[in-house]
């Protein structure tokens, strides 16, 4: 897990072409609304109020995942993980915009690698 946090640290501000808005909006508001039903719906089956709406929003958020990797040729065992997924991949997206902009190095593959990205 560790090389893959520092890899995908490495990519992921630069894979949406350095723009701290599409980063910030990402991490803020996309990150959150895809893992959020998920909770409500532990949260319901873990006692608290099972709502219809978090339900159907799980449902149809694994109905596209699971159609993204039927296309993608994914596993279908990482369906159940889309949640975990998005958390991490918006986890080393805040943190490779943090390092992009301090221009620390990532040391991935043996190799330090300092990420110079144009903050837009």
């Amino acid at each position: 897990v560790p090389e893959i946090w520092r890899g995908f640290s490495k990519n992921a501000f630069s894979a949406l072409d350095h723009s701290v808005l599409l980063a910030s909006l990402t991490v803020v508001v996309l990150v959150p609304l895809l893992v959020a039903p998920f909770l409500r719906v532990i949260d319901g089956l873990a006692g608290g109020e099972l709502s219809g709406q978090a339900v159907t929003q799980v449902l149809l958020l694994a109905a596209g995942r699971l159609a993204t990797s039927i296309s993608g040729a994914d596993p279908i065992w990482s369906v159940p993980m889309f949640p975990v997924t998005v958390a991490f991949w918006g986890a080393t997206l805040a943190w490779s915009v943090a390092i992009t902009s301090a221009a620390r190095p990532v040391t991935w593959r043996g190799r330090a690698i300092v990420l110079r990205g144009r903050a837009r």
